[in-house]
């Protein structure tokens, strides 16, 4: 009887625990489709983080006028089309570290034609032109505590690559964030981030990020300064129409065949789209994209491999133009990622 009774008592620990395991195994499986769920909201309004994607841009034609050396160079008509392929891949997740990697492709096309060379020395003819950038970067990132607030910092690695893999360009970054406000609809985050690149102006800036959710009209609004502002409506549960304005930059590789002039160049540009974009969630992870709008070039130039903006050689001034975007993305799907 004894046996019996111990026997009895084993069991009913035993059924004990493992109910309690199967209640912690299922909490935490609870709170695993909770933040997935948060995750996934989070990567449909800004489509920067999300993990995967793939877009084909074309811009409408536009004059462009020329400077070398702060002289005439040349004037035409420039169209362009820009082909992106990008993806993230979480290598090392450890408590509150995380390791990520990056791969992208740039395939940029360039058409200019009606040209009129101001310089005879240095005549541009009319051309169809291709460049192709290859993209790697590895980026560190820990979540932390400071003073009772959470804290996240990242540091990352990026290399540029041409074509050929014979050339190349390392950029190095550092943000450092903290939010500030975060309610049920509001959050506001500041940081700083740091950027060692020759193309950039400025080695460092702070940035400022506010977001609100407008509940009865299923309207969000988003502030990221210096790069974006956008009102993101919800059609439906599968469909939404965001009105936004984007800064954005490329930098790529440029050879010149012209032995008076640098030969291995960098082509960088930076500009304003503005228009709207229309996003449906066909799949549970995938997203169908089309946007449309205005393009405005800030800055163009051409400076020599691995000098400053400000040692340019080549200014260009272009026309705003109309564009339009298509595209794929995937929401985050690793679970290391989210």
């Amino acid at each position: 009887m004894r046996k019996i009774n111990w026997l009895i008592v084993f069991l009913i620990v035993s059924s004990y625990a493992n109910a309690q395991q199967d209640s912690s195994a299922a909490k935490k499986k609870m709170m695993d489709s909770v933040r997935a769920v948060y995750i996934d909201e989070a990567a449909l309004k800004y489509p920067r983080i999300r993990q995967f994607s793939i877009s084909h841009e074309a811009a409408g034609a536009g004059d462009i006028r020329s400077e070398l050396y702060g002289k005439d160079f040349f004037k035409g008509r420039l169209r362009t089309s820009t082909t992106t392929i990008n993806l993230n891949v979480p290598v090392i997740e450890s408590g509150k570290n995380t390791v990520v990697a990056g791969f992208g492709v740039i395939q940029q096309h360039f058409s200019l034609d009606e040209v009129t060379s101001y310089n005879v020395q240095y005549a541009v003819p009319k051309e169809n032109r291709d460049l192709t950038t290859f993209r790697t970067s590895i980026n560190y990132i820990r979540r932390d505590t400071l003073l009772g607030l959470p804290i996240t910092f990242n540091v990352g690695v990026t290399g540029l690559f041409n074509s050929s893999f014979s050339r190349q360009r390392l950029t190095y970054t550092g943000l450092i964030s903290l939010p500030l406000l975060r309610t049920k609809n509001s959050s506001l985050t500041a940081g700083l981030i740091v950027n060692i690149d020759p193309s950039s102006p400025v080695p460092a800036f702070p940035f400022l990020s506010y977001s609100h959710r407008f509940q009865s009209l299923r309207m969000d609004l988003m502030v990221d300064m210096p790069s974006r502002i956008a009102v993101r409506k919800e059609l439906n549960k599968k469909a939404s129409l965001s009105v936004f304005g984007d800064l954005a930059g490329s930098n790529s590789f440029l050879d010149i065949n012209n032995a008076t002039l640098p030969q291995q160049n960098i082509y960088s540009s930076l500009s304003i789209k503005s228009g709207l974009l229309f996003e449906y969630r066909f799949t549970k992870k995938a997203v169908f994209s089309f946007s449309g709008g205005l393009q405005s070039t800030l800055t163009s130039k051409v400076v020599e491999h691995n000098e400053t903006q400000s040692n340019y050689f080549i200014k260009n001034n272009n026309d705003m133009v109309p564009y339009l975007q298509v595209g794929v993305s995937l929401l985050p799907f690793w679970k290391p990622f989210r």
